[in-house]
Parts: structure tokens; sequence; C-alpha cells
């Protein structure tokens, strides 16, 4: 049996930033060519959570213009399909709970109106740091191409709002 040497996330993202910063690209400053909004950060396109710490670093270092990210299961339940031979991205997460399926006073499962055993939130006695695999949309079929935004409207004129700024305090 051999064991797997993996390198943990913060092993991987640190090597990355390296590489990037020796090819000359500081990582986390936006280039000023790039199609992606700043304030365009990874998150998850089923839950809308946005990734934050290093998964975040992990999944921008990964140069991807779409900032949707998701699981296969989380693909597959909606239809999608992960394009043969894509890889993968890790990241982590802390498990601070786990959910496990109500009992009655016999043992058996409580079933919910649709015949599905209903689940407790229950807290762990100590945290534990997960793993998982996302895929990006780039790499997906099937799912909707991202809207993106127009920039310009996020855009606004320094001297319009001091001025409407003065003419709203002025006294009538």
């Amino acid at each position: 049996m051999s064991i797997k040497n993996s390198k943990s996330l913060h092993e991987i993202v640190a090597e990355n930033i390296i590489k990037k910063l020796e090819q000359g690209t500081a990582p986390w400053q936006k280039p000023w060519n790039s199609n992606i909004p700043a304030f365009e950060l990874p998150y998850n396109a089923i839950t809308g959570n946005r990734y934050k710490g290093i998964n975040s670093l992990s999944l921008l270092s990964s140069d991807r213009e779409d900032p949707r990210w998701m699981t296969f299961n989380q693909a597959s339940t909606n239809g999608w399909k992960v394009r043969k031979g894509e890889k993968a991205s890790m990241i982590q997460f802390v498990k601070t709970h786990e959910l496990v399926t109500k009992r009655d006073e016999q043992g058996k499962p409580i079933l919910d109106e649709k015949g599905k055993p209903v689940k407790a939130k229950v807290g762990l006695n100590r945290a534990i740091i997960t793993s998982a695999w996302v895929f990006n949309a780039q790499q997906i079929d099937g799912i909707e191409p991202l809207v993106k935004p127009d920039v310009k409207q996020f855009q606004w004129d320094s001297i319009q709002r001091a001025e409407n700024i003065i003419q709203a305090s002025e006294r009538t």
C-alpha cells in the first residue's frame, strides 16, 4: 500500500505565489488590461457564498475569468457536466458541525412528508479542516454564461458628487 504524498493547500498557494512573483506578476494585483473588475472575487455558483482567505487566493491564482466555482456534485445536480480531462482546484473549510439523521424512540429514522430522513445539525467537539475539490464555470458544459455588469455603472464623477452634496446641504 502506497501513501500518496500530497501537499497541503497553504503549500500549493505559497508555491504558486512565489512562481508568479518570479515571473514578475503579483497575483493579488489587478492588471490594467484585465477584463475582470477588481471587486469580482471567487464565489460558489450554487450558494452564492464568496470564498475567503486562502481559498480566495488559491482560486484567484488559477487565472480564470469566471469567478463562479462549484463541486462536481453541484454541477451534476444542476444538469451541468464537467468537461472530460478538466482538473479541479482544492479548497479547504472548517467543519464545526455535522448533519445527522433524527431518530424516534425506537431508533428508526424520522422521515419528512417526502419520505426523506429529517436531519439535525449537531456541533462537533473539535473543528475539522476538510478539503473539497471545485471546478470553475469555464470547465463546465451547460452552465449559463456569466453576465458581467457594466463596470461604468459603478464609476462616479467626484466633482458632480461634491456638487450634489453641497446642493443637498444648502438651507432653503
